[in-house]
């Protein structure tokens, strides 16, 4: 089992359980590899999580806790190796320029083994929380295609700092399910952005998350899947855990989805090649 993609409790406020809690579980499932990837801490009051404002939490107070997060996870990393592989990255926020060019600092100045480019904000305000400030983001921009053509023009953006993963690549849909992406005018952004991923390197995380939040299928939907194929771009496993019990959820699922629309096999950031066909077989 593999995943490229988990928060916890201890470091992320709208998660549950410890780090060790975390790799615990996973160890539980054989894994043979879990990437850590706590969120990058925010710049500015107005990007701060609801939680997060309800706790009081400062900006210094997030990066206080992201460099106690890299030690934990250097700590952890040490005492569990040779039992599973422990990846320590984080998850950058795509928000503005301003961010990107903190991914690089954050990249300066830890010794990270990898980490995840998502975009959660357009406008800074998020798209994944709920509908209403999914209403807000769409209104900043002018209409439902001018937000979806802002986000992909997000992405790009994170894109152009080489992520070692590309993070739930149609996060933009979770709230907007009825939007026919394909036969919009952004469509061409989206094949710019597979494009570039594969040429890159990056991999694209299939990301069973969006399976638990009502989808029949993981991020990204089968018609960005076709265009992986077609650009040849590698694909990665992600669960997006929260909490220990969402570890290994609906992997499945997502494995015989990708073999549905062609695809079949995995990468691992480690360079690990595995056949989906054969990876099934094991977890029969």
């Amino acid at each position: 089992m593999y995943s490229h993609h988990s928060h916890s409790g201890q470091y992320c406020q709208h998660a549950k359980g410890s780090l060790e809690d975390m790799v615990l579980k996973a160890l539980s499932l054989n894994y043979k590899l879990l990437c850590l990837t706590e969120h990058m801490p925010r710049l500015e009051n107005k990007h701060l999580y609801p939680e997060e404002l309800e706790t009081n939490t400062s900006i210094q107070d997030l990066e206080k806790t992201f460099d106690d997060y890299f030690a934990e996870a250097q700590r952890l990393k040490a005492k569990y190796a040779g039992r599973i592989e422990l990846l320590v990255g984080f998850e950058s926020e795509g928000i503005s320029p301003a961010y990107n060019n903190y991914t690089k600092q954050l990249l300066a100045k830890y010794d990270f083994d990898m980490f995840v480019g998502s975009v959660h904000h357009v406008n800074g305000i998020p798209i994944d929380f709920d509908e209403v400030q999914f209403t807000q983001a769409m209104e900043s921009c002018g209409g439902l295609e001018q937000l979806y053509s802002e986000y992909f023009d997000l992405q790009y953006a994170v894109l152009q700092l080489h992520p070692t993963v590309l993070g739930h690549f149609d996060l933009i849909r979770l709230l907007s399910p009825e939007f026919d992406l394909k036969n919009s005018g952004v469509w061409p952004k989206v094949v710019r952005n597979v494009q570039f991923a594969a040429n890159s390197k990056c991999l694209i995380e299939i990301n069973h998350s969006a399976i638990r939040k009502g989808w029949t299928c993981p991020y990204p939907q089968s018609d960005i899947v076709e265009q992986i194929v077609k650009f040849g771009a590698k694909v990665c496993l992600s669960d997006d855990s929260h909490t220990p019990l969402q570890i290994g959820i609906n992997v499945a699922k997502s494995l015989n989805y990708l073999l549905e629309n062609g695809v079949t096999q995995f990468h691992t950031v480690t360079g690990e090649v595995v056949s989906i066909e054969r990876f099934l077989k094991t977890m029969i």
